[in-house]
């Protein structure tokens, strides 16, 4: 159990700490509609990693909703392009 505990916390400061403040750092050089479509994908690809490294298995609602982020990125994207 105690190695454990140094996994976790290896885990915790590298994987979640260092990508959250490399996260910070680099959305304050976006503009704010590039960082606010970056956000919206963000639970997307974390359920697709669960998808593809943890075997889990999404429900239709959870794929839908997957599916209505991204048209509507892409929309967006497309929209702010065009302007």
């Amino acid at each position: 159990m105690s190695g454990d505990i140094g996994w976790f916390l290896l885990v915790g400061v590298l994987g979640a700490g260092m990508s959250f403040i490399f996260y910070v750092i680099d959305i304050g050089f976006t503009p704010p509609s590039t960082a606010s479509m970056v956000a919206m994908v963000e639970p997307v690809t974390a359920s697709l990693f669960g998808v593809l490294l943890m075997g889990d298995n999404l429900t239709f609602i959870q794929i839908f909703g997957m599916v209505f982020i991204l048209c509507t990125v892409s929309v967006l994207s497309s929209v702010k392009q065009s302007d």
